[in-house]
């Protein structure tokens, strides 16, 4: 740990160092902004575009929670799964310059294929698998495809606030903004809209992203490092989506059954004197409680139906520069890059979801005074669940050619992990009162956990999971 903290330490002091200054034809591609209006150096007006094809295929293993038979308070995780999610997609972004330094931006992608597989583990086959016998997953071997389909655009804003080809005694300094729009279908596999227009590929949220990029140029080296933060934001039209409305009409039910039995009680009341009397409002105070907290619980259901979490991550590299010609403004140089992302806590969208698409939980309607005593309701009408927050880390090598100043070409790998983590990791409630449990029947109850799933001993984890990517670029630029 000590050598990777005084490595990046050390990465941070040559990006800010600006002792060394070499004419160069581009900034480094992080921290290259479009600009118009720049008559120093004969830019009035900058537009680009670039295409990008990008094959990417995610593995990992679905591991599930098993007591250990020797020590009762341990568990093993017993590998059950082997998914497989891959992905074909097209990237569109075109760019222009607003001002010197000053970019606006606009990514369109297209995914042309998706795909989830998923087996059973030869451990799995040999002892069988708990999902499998419990019904959580519906065969042994499954697969899941989409057609092409819009995904979700971007808009974005760039200023390049310092330049080191403006002032050789800085560094290239960029600060921005994204803004991710659910334009794309919404990725909901249980959806049948969503399934008749080729399956979904979208998040249902809006993404405001915030980064800051430095980069600087010394001798062959460019090296640079970038920092962003991502804010989800629900778009309420897809909040209901998660709940199963004949669950949600039971809620609803037992809320009104409640607020009639406090109507009633308060009714009768006024017909009684003395200890009845104030017996009988006390019951109907307790029905009006109930009714509240059924109120809030059902307000927790659909609010929280899609909530996913906030994202971070960094990126820290160099540019390794083998040839260039600045007259022609040509240059190939070789791209060398760390990336690291923390996904936090939330509801989202898993390599999971698909395998369980066809799994219902069910929970226990339970309450006076109504008609639904013992009824089992769905609880949730897709496999949108809560996960724990993980850590994801990619090395990216990349080749990249300038060819002038119309255009560039650049390939692409990337290679990485993501470390293990829980894929059903919902709560069973918040004990709100200080009674030291959850009640039940009442908002403490978080509405979107299973015991199946979610109960200690029962959930499942995301293991050895393996990355890798390639990307093409092509771009030109006026």
């Amino acid at each position: 740990m000590k050598r990777w903290f005084l490595g990046a330490w050390f990465f941070l002091g040559l990006v800010v160092l600006s002792a060394l200054h070499v004419p160069v034809s581009h900034a480094a591609d992080i921290t290259d902004v479009a600009d118009s209006f720049d008559y120093d150096n004969k830019n009035v007006f900058d537009f680009r575009f670039r295409v990008s094809y990008q094959y990417m295929n995610t593995s990992a293993v679905i591991g599930r929670e098993r007591v250990l038979q020797t020590q009762q308070q341990f568990f093993e995780y017993f590998p059950e799964l082997r998914v497989t999610h891959i992905r074909h997609t097209m990237n569109m972004r075109a760019a222009i310059g607003l001002y010197k330094d000053l970019e606006l931006n606009l990514t369109i992608p297209l995914i042309l294929s998706e795909t989830f597989n998923s087996s059973l583990t030869p451990e799995a086959q040999r002892d069988g698998s708990s999902l499998r016998r419990d019904g959580i997953v519906s065969a042994d071997d499954i697969e899941r495809r989409r057609t092409t389909i819009f995904g979700d655009m971007k808009l974005g804003l760039q200023w390049g606030i310092l330049n080191d080809e403006r002032d050789p005694y800085s560094a290239t300094w960029v600060i921005g903004m994204t803004w991710t729009m659910p334009t794309g279908w919404v990725w909901n596999p249980n959806d049948p809209n969503t399934l008749a227009n080729g399956g979904g590929v979208g998040r249902g949220a809006h993404v405001l992203t915030w980064h800051i990029a430095l980069s600087k140029r010394l001798s062959v080296f460019e090296p640079y490092v970038k920092i962003w933060y991502s804010l989800f934001i629900t778009d309420p039209f897809f909040r209901e989506q998660s709940v199963y409305q004949d669950w949600l009409q039971a809620q609803q039910g037992i809320q009104q059954s409640y607020a009639a039995a406090a109507q009633q009680a308060n009714q009768e009341a006024e017909t009684l004197t003395g200890d009845r009397k104030i017996a009988k409002q006390q019951e109907a105070q307790l029905f009006q409680q109930r009714a509240e907290q059924k109120s809030r619980f059902i307000s927790n259901a659909t609010d929280n139906g899609l909530a996913p979490s906030h994202q971070a991550g960094f990126v820290m590299g160099t540019e390794i520069v083998f040839w260039e010609r600045p007259s022609r403004q040509q240059k190939i140089f070789m791209d060398l890059r760390f990336i690291g992302i923390a996904q936090f806590e939330g509801r989202g969208f898993t390599m999971f979801t698909d395998i369980i698409a066809d799994y219902r939980p069910t929970q226990t309607v339970n309450g006076p005074p109504n008609d639904l005593n013992g009824l089992q309701v769905p609880a949730r009408a897709s496999a949108i669940m809560d996960h724990e927050h993980y850590f994801t880390m990619m090395f990216q090598p990349a080749m990249h050619f300038v060819l002038g100043k119309y255009g560039f070409l650049r390939l692409e790998g990337m290679f990485g992990t993501t470390l293990p983590f829980f894929l059903t990791y919902a709560k069973r409630g918040v004990d709100t009162n200080g009674n030291g449990f959850v009640d039940l029947n009442t908002d403490e109850v978080y509405p979107f956990h299973t015991r199946e799933l979610d109960g200690i001993g029962k959930r499942v984890q995301q293991r050895d999971t393996f990355i890798w990517a390639l990307q093409f670029y092509a771009g030109i630029q006026f």
